[in-house]
């Protein structure tokens, strides 16, 4: 049995040997969902042992993905400085075009961290894009 990705979801391959010829051939026998790791109805066939199997894989391919997301958070801070360092010689057409975008995904993670972090909701400002954090209590 083998796994292909189709955006959001996994495709479940059984290959089986054909009657006539003998050469293994591929048959989709059912999807899941990456994301919640719920597969299709569809794959009901799945033998216990293949139906682990696709839970397994799927658990494998959710830590990866977590680990992928933990690591371009980690260097996200680097990205963004070789962006401003980039953003110096480039051509302002295209740094115009791609604007809003960028300005609307910065706003995002602002957004993100600012909720996640704890960070004063409207804080002001404090030079270089660092705003102030809530001031913590004294245990």
């Amino acid at each position: 049995m083998h796994f292909r990705r189709r955006g959001k979801n996994v495709q479940i391959v059984r290959s089986q040997p054909a009657d006539e010829t003998g050469k293994a051939v591929s048959t989709p026998i059912g999807s899941a969902n990456l994301a919640t790791g719920e597969i299709k109805e569809k794959a009901a066939a799945l033998t216990p042992a293949e139906t682990q199997e696709v839970k397994a894989w799927i658990a494998r391919h959710q830590a990866i993905e977590a680990q992928k997301r933990e690591v371009e958070y980690r260097t996200l801070a680097d990205t963004l400085s070789e962006m401003v360092t980039w953003m110096r010689d480039a051509d302002p057409k295209l740094l115009g075009e791609h604007a809003d975008e960028v300005h609307k995904a910065l706003g995002r993670v602002r957004k993100a961290l600012d909720k996640k972090t704890g960070q004063e909701k409207g804080g002001q400002d404090q030079g270089g894009g660092i705003r102030k954090r809530k001031s913590a209590v004294a245990a």
